[in-house]
């Protein structure tokens, strides 16, 4: 097996901003080998890259698609999930950053030992107060292409991605209604999402050490909620 990783990186405003995010992504994939064969997918989201980010990511050999930006990232994770062909996918988004080597074995051990369905290194409970439901953070999740397009809903604008995320109707409870489980998955642990906030030092218990990517929501200042 080969997965697919593919990293969303947007062309748009901001471009200072992204540029240091895609630094990181890249510096800390190199600090810390994934531990397991890849393909590295960069999904151009707003149009094509530029020179900048291109060189940025050449260390990586990525190979770069063009998304026309509707729904932001989860529209770009669906469009690449379209294109691809690979047992396994890999979503980041363009914050996310790398804790430790082996992240890719651990993702992949996870899948093989689970079977085909939806996987994170970062969960959350929910929060039925705030019609948040338990669920899957969508940096750094994974699951086939082929499940993944199979999820009934396009994701088209911008609105649409925190329903897709956290809602009644998103991929974490689609997937649970089909009496599947989705598992959140650290460097030494793993459970249901439904108990992920126990995790020893996940994103929601003490220092966050395990977790296997992080985001800017695993940087100070730490969010509770989402």
């Amino acid at each position: 097996m080969k997965p697919s990783l593919v990293y969303c990186c947007p062309v748009e405003a901001c471009g200072a901003e992204y540029a240091e995010l895609t630094q990181r992504f890249v510096s800390t994939f190199l600090e810390y080998p994934p531990g397991y064969g890849y393909e590295l997918v960069v999904v151009s989201n707003g149009g094509p890259p530029s020179s900048e980010t291109q060189d940025l990511l050449a260390p990586l050999s990525a190979r770069f698609i063009e998304h026309d930006n509707s729904g932001k990232d989860v529209g770009a994770f669906q469009f690449a999930s379209s294109q691809l062909t690979s047992e396994l996918a890999v979503f980041f988004g363009v914050s996310t950053y790398f804790r430790g080597s082996g992240w890719l074995k651990r993702m992949v051990d996870s899948f093989q030992r689970h079977g085909d369905t939806l996987y994170g290194a970062m969960g959350n409970q929910g929060e039925a107060a705030h019609k948040v439901w338990p669920h899957i953070r969508t940096s750094g999740f994974w699951m086939s292409p082929r499940l993944m397009n199979h999820y009934p809903i396009k994701v088209t604008r911008d609105d649409q991605r925190y329903e897709f995320e956290h809602g009644a109707t998103g991929l974490t409870s689609w997937i649970l209604n089909q009496g599947k489980r989705a598992w959140v998955v650290t460097f030494n642990d793993e459970c249901h999402v439904a108990l992920c906030d126990l995790l020893h030092n996940g994103f929601h218990n003490r220092d966050q050490s395990d977790l296997l990517v992080g985001d800017r929501m695993s940087c100070p200042p730490y969010y509770k909620c989402l």
